[in-house]
């Protein structure tokens, strides 16, 4: 997401707090679409098969996206509520008449008359509000799909260095739980506006009755609303409070439920180290829950005995208008059916009261989690490459440290990459090398001066124009539960053309027997599993099916057997000569495969130049390739022992 505005037409002033986030979704302010570019992985298509539009476009509201799909059933709702309203009021009416009629015996078979219209109103009435559940379930299934997919289609940071921290997890947590708990009150605004129209009724219908009756029960119904809105505020500071400790459980039982962690939890006999791990958070967390619903018990407790006294007030008030004669036996029981339902309704938008109460609140934590993970950068007009696509990339005493850490990872880097140079990183455990090529690639946030394409500063520049011209393969690449070709190509309408090419050139990336169509994996049922050389594999292949300009490799064929890494190496340099490419190894035996070798050592560069030249240096790199060198044939020989 590269850019965010407050939406300008909200249900209501502080109520759906997400309303007014998403209205930029790479969307310029005069409402242009931005110019459209080539993605391995296209961004959410504003013509959606499904007939969604997740992206906000000019002229249409979060508030319309959201509903998209449930404006017929909202028509029918709003249709039911009216006549159950007039049914309910209707039943009232027949309920004093009979009444009255019991208490005077005028007729014998007028009751029975009575009785069978109230039955049948009854049953109408009963039948509509089934009919009533089953579109509100409807429109609340779109209304969830519809949250899910527009907060899916928002979580597209510009970079990823502030989402790398427990911080932003946390933060992540509350939005979706938040977004979650905007589908019920999307359905209650239809309830609401019903509730606000019984409510209107039947003060009316008591009104003509008792004419200050209407009034003490608004009186004695207020301390509800505090009671909503109170509990509203309690219960996102609890929640806010202990969202680590929840993400804390969840990750610990998925750790016992995951079925790639049996075979540690076999051979390590860790099941009961993660369990007392996990028994430890459930229990704290148990402990902190009971403790709020204790809190919250007896605040309820005092608000029921206040709505008791409410009710009995009621009463009294009518029992004092019969004993008068002042009403009537059926006035008496018609005005207490009619006052049930008006306190009904009226403790309906006291909840709906502490809904909004609770979007208040966290309105400032959506907005301000959007505004700090997903605008990130300028918001002025940014450039794309001048040529299309980088002839030289060059990083200038470069620095760089991660948000949650004062030491930097990264410290006085200068490196110069021209169009089709093969640059292997090389280095101990934790020198930088993985960073440095995120950095490469654009992935983090750096201050400006720092890295250059084709001489533009990087903060100059769109950095959706950079990533459509970079390919890579991380450590922590993702195993997709998807088949063979959708794996490599990311797209149920792929480049065919250039799927066979990459299978062509390099046959030895796809499972063998498998049919391009198979899923693979453990997620669903009839999947293939595959090895971890076989994922890597597909890993390759789809940063091979990208045409990028910049391909950047981090320990991309560590899974890999020597000889199918030394031929792809192979394959790679005859191919491409206007591809850059960068990978990161610890095998340095492919290094005399590439153009330039780069040696690290605690954040920055200490050595660089040709395998030749370097060895003949004898530094850092020549004792680093002898000692794998010897590694390698002792491997390879076994030890030798020297007799003496």
């Amino acid at each position: 997401m590269h850019r965010h505005a407050a939406l300008d037409e909200p249900i209501f002033e502080n109520a759906v707090f997400a309303i007014g986030i998403l209205r930029g979704s790479g969307w310029n302010d005069s409402g242009d679409a931005p110019v459209p570019g080539r993605r391995i992985v296209p961004a959410i298509d504003r013509a959606d098969p499904s007939g969604f539009v997740p992206v906000m476009t000019a002229g249409r509201s979060f508030n319309k996206q959201v509903l998209q799909g449930t404006w017929k059933s909202y028509g029918i709702l709003a249709a039911i509520g009216l006549l159950v309203t007039a049914l309910t009021s209707y039943q009232i009416g027949i309920t004093k008449r009979l009444t009255d009629e019991l208490v005077a015996l005028a007729s014998e078979r007028t009751p029975f008359l009575l009785l069978a219209e109230l039955c049948a109103m009854m049953i109408g009435a009963a039948l509509l509000r089934q009919y009533q559940q089953y579109r509100q379930n409807g429109i609340q299934l779109h209304i969830q799909a519809n949250l899910d997919r527009l907060l899916a289609s928002s979580i597209e940071p510009v970079t990823i260095t502030r989402t790398e921290t427990p911080r932003f997890k946390n933060e992540l947590n509350i939005v979706r739980f938040s977004f979650q708990s905007l589908s019920g009150l999307y359905l209650s605004f239809m309830q609401i506006t019903i509730a606000v129209i019984s409510v209107g009724t039947y003060t009316i219908l008591i009104f003509k009755q008792v004419w200050y009756l209407p009034f003490v029960i608004f009186l004695l119904n207020a301390p509800k609303w505090l009671q909503e809105k109170r509990m509203a505020r309690d219960r996102f500071a609890f929640t806010v409070r202990t969202t680590e400790l929840v993400r804390e459980k969840t990750l610990l039982q998925d750790l016992l439920f995951n079925p790639s962690s049996f075979a540690e939890q076999l051979v390590f006999a860790s099941k009961a180290f993660i369990m007392g791990r996990w028994g430890k958070a459930y229990a704290e967390g148990m402990k902190q829950e009971q403790s709020f619903n204790r809190r919250e018990s007896v605040r309820k407790t005092g608000y029921a005995c206040i709505a008791v006294f409410a009710q009995a007030t009621v009463q009294l008030l009518l029992i004092v208008g019969v004993v008068r004669h002042s009403i009537t036996i059926g006035t008496y029981v018609s005005v207490i059916a009619a006052a049930g339902v008006m306190e009904a309704s009226l403790m309906s938008l006291a909840a709906y009261a502490g809904q909004l109460q609770h979007f208040k609140l966290t309105k400032s934590k959506v907005t301000g989690f959007l505004t700090e993970y997903m605008r990130e950068g300028s918001t002025k007009e940014l450039k794309g490459l001048p040529g299309g696509k980088p002839r030289t990339i060059e990083l200038k005493d470069l620095a760089f440290a991660y948000p949650d850490r004062e030491r930097p990872t990264i410290r006085q880097v200068s490196l110069r990459i021209r169009a089709g140079e093969s640059i292997v990183l090389v280095g101990e455990n934790g020198c930088g090398k993985s960073t440095l090529a995120k950095l490469i690639a654009g992935l983090h946030e750096v201050d400006s001066g720092m890295i250059f394409y084709d001489g533009e500063d990087l903060n100059q520049l769109d950095r959706r124009r950079i990533y459509e011209e970079v390919s890579m393969v991380t450590q922590d690449y993702v195993n997709y539960p998807f088949s063979i070709r959708e794996c490599v190509t990311m797209s149920d309408v792929p480049d065919i053309a250039r799927y066979e090419e990459v299978r062509g050139k390099y046959p030895y990336l796809f499972p063998e027997g498998l049919n391009e169509d198979r899923v693979v994996g453990l997620d669903r049922s009839g999947a293939t599993q595959l090895s971890g050389g076989q994922w890597q594999k597909l890993a390759i292949a789809r940063s091979l099916y990208k045409e990028a300009a910049v391909v950047v490799w981090d320990e991309a064929t560590s899974a890999l057997d020597p000889e199918t890494e030394r031929r792809l190496f192979l394959d790679l340099m005859r191919e491409d000569q206007a591809r850059s490419l960068i990978v990161i190894t610890h095998r340095l035996n492919v290094c005399p495969l590439f153009s330039k070798v780069v040696v690290m050592q605690e954040g920055r560069i200490v050595e660089q130049g040709r395998h030749e030249e370097l060895v003949q240096a004898g530094g850092k790199y020549r004792r680093m390739f002898d000692a794998y060198s010897m590694e390698e044939a002792r491997t390879q020989y076994g030890s030798v022992s020297t007799a003496v």
